[in-house]
């Protein structure tokens, strides 16, 4: 049985779903599930940013570079983003680490 919704957590969802990414979107909302997020969020007219803009690792707001979408934080584990072939995923790039 789910429990209804608070008007501050309308509010929150309202302001931080659109570029959230799951990580923070679960954490705003730790009683609540992913499917009940998306069934909340499409309730209230709410959508997703499609676009990615967020690094998965450090949370530092990706850039456009050569390659795709950078990260520009250089201690970050992932250099960049690139599509898959299909054009429908992005594909997470390791940075390359020089051991002395």
């Amino acid at each position: 049985m789910s429990r209804h919704w608070t008007d501050e957590e309308e509010d929150t969802l309202r302001k931080i779903y659109a570029e959230a990414g799951w990580d923070k979107l679960l954490s705003e909302f730790p009683s609540r599930k992913k499917r009940g997020i998306v069934n909340k969020a499409h309730r209230l007219g709410l959508k997703r940013n499609r676009c990615k803009t967020y690094c998965d690792e450090c949370g530092a707001r990706l850039v456009q570079g050569q390659q795709g979408l950078e990260c520009p934080n250089p201690d970050c584990e992932i250099s960049y983003y690139q599509f898959s072939r299909g054009g429908h995923k992005l594909i997470r790039v390791v940075r390359a680490v020089v051991i002395q």
